[in-house]
C-alpha cells in the first residue's frame, strides 16, 4: 500500500484545504515546533480511529470564527491510497453549521471510495475499507508519534501482535488444541477399555494418580517459573531504566539542590530587603531630613515658650502664695513641666526613697519625699482629662497644655536618638542597601530560573516521572537482589521442571505398557501417532518462532550499523521470556551494554521497526508505509543525516514530520537550513509553517500553510 495523497480542510490549524502529494519513497514535512507537525500526525490518527467521530474541538478556529447564519462548511480528512494497483480514497468528514446561535456538528461520514475501470467511482464503509487496506494490526507497527512510541514491545501483547501480523506461527496453536483434545480422548477412551481387566486396571489406577500428582507439580513448576521470570523482567526493566535514565537522574539531583539553595537564597534576601518607608518616613523620623534649620527654629521656639509660660505661671504661684509653690519657687527657680519626669519613674523614686537624679536619699514623710509625692499627684490630676482645676478650685493658667504637649513632643523626638545630621548617610545606606539586594535577588532569580529550565528540559524529554527518577537509585539494590536471587530461582525451577517432565514422561511410559497388555495394537499405535502430532505441531511452532525472531535479530542488527555509521552500535539482542520480547543492546562478550546514550537508545527501536517492516514486506508480499513524528529528536546532526540516508536508501515510503533541519531568521520568523538539508537525500519534502503576523493570544488567527518545498 502506498499514500499518494493526504487532504485536510478546516481541521485544527490546517484552515480551508491543505493537500500533501507523497511519493513512494522517502517523504519529508519540515516545521518547527508549534507550526502544524504534530496536527497532520493527529488527522491521519483521527482518519484511522473508528471511534472518534464529529467533535467542535477539532474544527479550525479561524474557520469558526467565520461561521454565521447563512453558511456552513466542513471538517474532512482524506486519505487516497494505491493497493495492488487500484485506487482508492478513504473520506473521514463532518458539518459545521448553526443551530440557534449555537455551532453544531452534522452528517458525520467515514467512508471508502473505490475507482472503476469505466471510470465510476462507488462508496463502501469506511471502517472496513480502512482494515482492507491498511490492517490495524499492521499500523501498529507503521505508526509511530514521538520518541516515547519506538518501543513496541513496552506493550505486553506486541509479540501475539508481531505474530499475528507477519509470522506464520499463528496458524499453528490451533492444530496443537485440536491434536491435544484428540490425544485427550483417546487417552480417556483407552482408560475405558482398560477397566474390563481388574488387575491391570487398579495398575494403571496408581499410575494415574502418580501422572496426575507430576502433573500438579509440572503445572506449579510452569507457573513458580513464569511468575519469578515477570519479577526478573519487571526489575530488569527498572534497572534499564535507571541505565538510561542514570545521567539524567543525577542531573537532576543536583538540580533539585541547586534550586533548593537559591529559593532559600532568594527568601533569606527578600526578609533583608525592608522597603516600608512610610514605616522610615516615621518611626525612624526620616521625614526630618532636611528639615535640621526648623527643628533647631521648633526647638527654640519652645524654650522661649515655655519660659514666658514659666514666668506667667510663677506670678500665678506667688500671688495666690501657695505652699506648694513656695516649695517649688525655691531660689526663684523655674520648675520643672509636670510631666517630668513621667508617673513610673516617680512612683520608682518613692518606692526606692531616693531621688535619682542628684543621687540623694529621700525618706518617707521628709520634704523631698513630699515634693515628689506632689509632683505625681500633680500629673496623675494632669493625665485626668476631667480634672481641669488647681488645688485650691481655681482654674489653672494654662488649662489646654498646648505648650507643654509641645515640649512632650521635644523632648520624645530627643529621646528617639535621631540625628538629623546622619540621616542622610542612614537613608543612602539603606537605599543602597536595598538597590544591592535586588541586584542580587535579580541575579539569583536569573540562575534560578535558568536551573529549573534545565530541569524542565531534562523532564521533557525523560519517559519516567520526576519521583521516579529521583528514586530510582535507592532501589538498585532491591531490584538487583531481585534479579540475582529470582535468576537463582529459574534456575532451581527449570531444574525441577525438567525431573518432574522426566519423570511423568516415565510413568506416561509405564501406563502405556500397562494398557498394552490388554489393548489392541491399533489403539497403542492411534495414541502414538495422535502424540507424535502433537509433538510436531509444538515443535514446529516453537522452531518457526525462533526463527522468526532470529530474522528480526539479524534484521535489526543490519539498519543499526547504517543508523550509526563510523560510531559505536553494539548489537541488538531480542531476548524472548513469557510471551514477550526485550530489546538489548550487548557487546561482542553477549554482556549488557550499560547506559548506552540517548540516541543510541532511539537508534535501537528504530532499526527493530525497520526490520519489521522488512519482515512484512517479505511475509505479506507487500510493503506498508510508515509514519514517523519526531524520531530522531535525541539525534546529533551527523546521525539525522546518516538515518534519513538510510530510510532513503529502502526505497519503500516513510513519511516523516521533522524539526530537523530548520531554523530561526533575525526577525525570529522560520526558515528551512538548506545548508544541512541539501545533504540529504529524499523523494519529496513539504515546509509547513504559521501564517505571520498572528495574534498570540487568539486561536482564531492561526493557521498553517503548507508548501512542496526543493
Amino acid at each position: 500500500m502506498k499514500i499518494k495523497k493526504l487532504l485536510i480542510e478546516n481541521f485544527l490549524c490546517y484552515y480551508s484545504k491543505k493537500e500533501f502529494v507523497f511519493k513512494d519513497g522517502l517523504n519529508l514535512i519540515l516545521g518547527r515546533n508549534g507550526e502544524g507537525k504534530t496536527k497532520f500526525f493527529e488527522a491521519l490518527e483521527w482518519l484511522f480511529s473508528s471511534t472518534e467521530k464529529d467533535d467542535l474541538n477539532l474544527v479550525s478556529a479561524k474557520r469558526m470564527k467565520e461561521l454565521d447564519n447563512t453558511s456552513k462548511f466542513t471538517v474532512r480528512v482524506a486519505l487516497t491510497v494505491e493497493k495492488d494497483d487500484e485506487i482508492s480514497v478513504l473520506e473521514k468528514a463532518f458539518d459545521v453549521g448553526l443551530f440557534q446561535e449555537e455551532p453544531r456538528t452534522s452528517n458525520y461520514r467515514f467512508v471508502g471510495y473505490e475507482d472503476k475501470l469505466d471510470g465510476s467511482r462507488i462508496s463502501v464503509d469506511g471502517v472496513k475499507k480502512l482494515e482492507r487496506l491498511f490492517p490495524a494490526q499492521i499500523r501498529r507497527f507503521s505508526m509511530f508519534k514521538g520518541e516515547a512510541e519506538l518501543n513496541i514491545f513496552d506493550d505486553q501483547e506486541a509479540l501475539k501482535r508481531l505474530i499475528d501480523a507477519f509470522s506464520e506461527v499463528k496458524y499453528y496453536p490451533p492444530f496443537i488444541d485440536i491434536a491435544d483434545k484428540m490425544n485427550k480422548w483417546h487417552q480417556d477412551s483407552m482408560d475405558k477399555a482398560t477397566r474390563s481387566n481388574e488387575k491391570i486396571s487398579r495398575e494403571v489406577k496408581d499410575i494415574q494418580f502418580e501422572i496426575d500428582r507430576s502433573l500438579r507439580d509440572e503445572n506449579k513448576y510452569q507457573e513458580l517459573l513464569k511468575e519469578t521470570e515477570k519479577e526478573i523482567e519487571k526489575a530488569s526493566s527498572s534497572l534499564s531504566k535507571i541505565e538510561q535514565n542514570s545521567e539524567r537522574s543525577e542531573t537532576l539531583k543536583i538540580l533539585n539542590d541547586r534550586i533548593e539553595r537559591k529559593k532559600n537564597e532568594i527568601n533569606s534576601l527578600n526578609i533583608r530587603i525592608e522597603e516600608t518607608y512610610s514605616t522610615f518616613l516615621l518611626d525612624e523620623k526620616w521625614i526630618l531630613f532636611g528639615l535640621r534649620d526648623i527643628y533647631e527654629e521648633f526647638s527654640k521656639k519652645i524654650a522661649d515658650i515655655r519660659k514666658l509660660k514659666n514666668l506667667e505661671e510663677k506670678k500665678s504661684y506667688k500671688s495666690r502664695a501657695k505652699e506648694v509653690a513656695k516649695i517649688e519657687l525655691i531660689n526663684e527657680a523655674i520648675p520643672l513641666p509636670w510631666f517630668i519626669p513621667d508617673e513610673g519613674t516617680m512612683k520608682e523614686l518613692l518606692k526606692e526613697e531616693i531621688c535619682k537624679v542628684c543621687n540623694r536619699s529621700a525618706p518617707k514623710d521628709s520634704e523631698p519625699y513630699l515634693f515628689m509625692e506632689s509632683k505625681l499627684k500633680e500629673y496623675i490630676n494632669r493625665q485626668n482629662k476631667n480634672d481641669v482645676l488647681d488645688d485650691d478650685g481655681d482654674s489653672p493658667l494654662f488649662p489646654n497644655e498646648y505648650i507643654d504637649r509641645m515640649h512632650q513632643f521635644e523632648i520624645a523626638l530627643t529621646a528617639s536618638g535621631v540625628n538629623i545630621d546622619n540621616l542622610k548617610t542612614e537613608i543612602g545606606e539603606r537605599l543602597e542597601f536595598n538597590r544591592c539586594r535586588k541586584e542580587d535577588l535579580k541575579r539569583l532569580q536569573g540562575e534560578l530560573d535558568a536551573e529549573t529550565e534545565e530541569k524542565n528540559r531534562i523532564m521533557a524529554e525523560s519517559t519516567v516521572s520526576e519521583y521516579d527518577l529521583l528514586s530510582m537509585h535507592s532501589n538498585i539494590r532491591e531490584w538487583t537482589k531481585i534479579v540475582s536471587e529470582n535468576s537463582r530461582s529459574v534456575g532451581d525451577y527449570q531444574r525441577k521442571l525438567t525431573t518432574v517432565r522426566e519423570e511423568l514422561a516415565e510413568k506416561i511410559e509405564t501406563k502405556n505398557r500397562k494398557n498394552a497388555q490388554v489393548l489392541p495394537s491399533y489403539e497403542m499405535e492411534t495414541f502414538r501417532i495422535l502424540n507424535d502430532i502433537k509433538t510436531i505441531f509444538t515443535n514446529t511452532k516453537e522452531r518457526l518462532l525462533t526463527e522468526f525472531i532470529d530474522t528480526l535479530e539479524e534484521k535489526s542488527n543490519q539498519f543499526i550499523s547504517k543508523i550509526n555509521l563510523d560510531d559505536f552500535t553494539g548489537r541488538i539482542r531480542l531476548r524472548r521470556s513469557n510471551d514477550r520480547i526485550s530489546v538489548q543492546l550487548i557487546n561482542a562478550d553477549e554482556t549488557p551494554i550499560y547506559k548506552p546514550n540517548g540516541s543510541l537508545e532511539i537508534s535501537k527501536h528504530i532499526a527493530v521497526l525497520l526490520g519489521i517492516s522488512e519482515l512484512a514486506s517479505e511475509t505479506k508480499q507487500e510493503s506498508f508505509p510508515m509514519l514517523f513524528d519526531a524520531p530522531t529528536s535525541s539525534f546529533d546532526p551527523a546521525k539525522v543525516q546518516d538515518f534519513y540516508n538510510l530510510l532513503y536508501e529502502t526505497k519503500k515510503q516513510r513519511i516523516i514530520a521533522t524539526k530537523d533541519f530548520t531554523s530561526m531568521k533575525e526577525d525570529k520568523s522560520p526558515c528551512i537550513d538548506d545548508e544541512s538539508f541539501d545533504k540529504i537525500k529524499r523523494d519529496q519534502a513539504y515546509w509547513i509553517y504559521r501564517t505571520r503576523p498572528f495574534d498570540k493570544e487568539d486561536l482564531c488567527t492561526i493557521e498553517t500553510q503548507v508548501e512542496p518545498y526543493g
